[in-house]
Order: structure tokens, then sequence, then C-alpha cells
């Protein structure tokens, strides 16, 4: 469990790093660095996958985000801002937070945290480059459900807004929305529920003739 009241806008407000096409804020925005991508030769060796953000299946990307919460007491979550997030989220730390925008981690809308029972649905794809994803955990056994939409810049999946039920990042950062016309978010999807560790399960019993 991390306090985010105990890091505050002093972490949100760190020094502000440009990466690829994204802006990097703070150590809860904070993703592994990326040089901008230049052609390698062709004897030379693959580079090593070091960021979060990479291709792929964002409804995976998402669930890896929310795992990260769970490796330690002291870890931090990373994500990549596509441009345009990146730059309302630029404009209000420069500014000082005068409106508490980062009061809370914007992944959990919470200080503290100690997840569990972490689940990640793709939603649509209301456009070609634009994935919403559902993901439903729980915050020290309270329910939660967030809409994390991503945009694919340039081949990587950022992220373009969180949504939770009364709020959404974009709308506090007096953003628009990630696309015109976005049809409204359907009701939670259904979860299976895990079962309890070490539970055994019931065993059919056949009476014996």
């Amino acid at each position: 469990m991390t306090a985010w009241s105990e890091r505050g806008f002093a972490m949100a407000s760190m020094e502000l790093r440009a990466a690829g096409m994204g802006v990097l804020a703070g150590l809860m925005l904070a993703a592994p660095a990326q040089a901008t991508a230049q052609a390698a030769p062709a004897d030379a060796a693959a580079p090593a996958d070091t960021g979060i953000i990479a291709p792929g299946d964002p409804a995976a990307l998402v669930q890896t985000l929310y795992e990260l919460y769970g490796m330690d007491e002291e870890a931090e979550s990373g994500w990549r801002a596509s441009p345009g997030l990146a730059a309302g989220m630029q404009r209000v730390l420069e500014a000082g937070d005068p409106d508490g925008v980062f009061g809370a981690d914007p992944l959990l809308d919470a200080q503290d945290f100690r997840l569990s029972d972490i689940s990640t649905a793709l939603i649509d794809t209301p456009a070609p480059d634009l994935a919403r994803v559902e993901a439903q955990f729980a915050n020290f056994d309270q329910p939660r459900r967030v809409v994390v939409t991503l945009r694919r810049v340039d081949g990587e999946w950022q992220v373009d807004d969180i949504t939770h039920p009364d709020w959404s990042l974009r709308a506090r950062l007096g953003l628009p929305p990630s696309a015109a016309d976005l049809p409204p978010l359907p009701p939670p999807l259904p979860t299976t529920p895990s079962a309890p560790p070490n539970e055994a399960a019931p065993i059919a019993l056949t009476p014996s003739t």
C-alpha cells in the first residue's frame, strides 16, 4: 500500500520529460524512458523491450498497468500519455495544479491502494486507432470500475483518457473527449469471481450400487 497523500503534488509535479510522442510526469506517470525510434543497421540485434507500453492487446496492457501496483508496497504504475493528454497534463502541472487534479492517482481515484481481483476486457474500438478497455478490481475489498481509453500512436498504445463513474481525466484537464460522437459506455461487463485461495472444489458423490 502506498499513500498518495504522502507524495501529493510534489511527486506529480516532478520534471516533465519528453519521451517519444508522449510526456511523462512524475513517478505515477513515469514509463521507462524510450528514445525516438531510429533505423538500426541490418546486422544489429533487436533492442531489448524495456518499455511497459508496446504494440499488442490493449486489454493486456491495461491489465499489466494495474498489476504493477501489486508488485510490492512501493511499486509505482507507469504509463505513457498520448500527445494530447500529455499536453493537458503538462499545462496543469506547470500551473501548480490549482484544482487538485492529481490529488489522487488517476488510475485508482484513490490515495492508498491494496488491489485484488483485477480483470480487464476490451469494450470497443470506436475509431481505427482508439480502444476502450474496462478494468475491474477491488481496492481494500471495495469494487471499482475504470475505463481506460488508449490511442495508438506510431504503433504503440498510449493512455488517452481515464474514466471513472463520475469523472474523467480529460474533462478535469479541460480537454475534449478522445473522439467526437463516442458511443456511451455500456454497463459493467460481467466478471467471473475468483475462487478463494486453498478452497477445494466440491466433490460430487455417486451413491454406491
